[in-house]
């Protein structure tokens, strides 16, 4: 005859150590939003975005997974560390990406302004309002 209790303890176990390491690694697809002056990142397994309506935003790309970041009031710094892509939507203009990761990094949208700093191993891509 088996029993339960083994399979439970066990269980038990993992949570305990989980949160004890200042919690689990997220799996899955994640959307959020940042408000202006925070930080705010992507550091699980998965697909993320993060929105910043307001700008002036740290937003952090460090996970397993592509990052979609928007900054719409612009004035957004990206760092761009994962394995995955990184994209920035910056309407507002003066967003700073830097990359250092595997994937690549997009500037699909921006005013004026935006710079990249590319030390990724992934390519660099600025579609509009980055100087040559």
């Amino acid at each position: 005859m088996t029993t339960k209790a083994p399979r439970i303890w066990i269980g038990s176990l993992l949570v305990i150590a989980c949160l004890s390491l200042g919690g689990c690694v997220k799996i899955g697809n994640s959307s959020s939003t940042c408000e202006a002056g925070q930080t705010c990142s992507c550091d699980g397994i998965g697909n993320c975005d993060l929105t910043c309506p307001d700008g002036d935003c740290v937003l952090v790309c460090s996970g397993i997974g592509n990052c979609l970041f928007d900054c719409g009031g612009g004035a957004c710094d990206v760092a761009c560390g994962g394995s995955g892509n990184c994209f920035l939507d910056c309407p507002g203009g003066d967003c700073d990406m830097t990359c250092t990761g595997t994937g690549n990094c997009v500037i699909e949208t921006c005013a004026e302004g935006c710079t990249q700093d590319c030390q990724n191993t992934g390519n660099c891509i600025c579609t509009e309002g980055c100087p040559l």
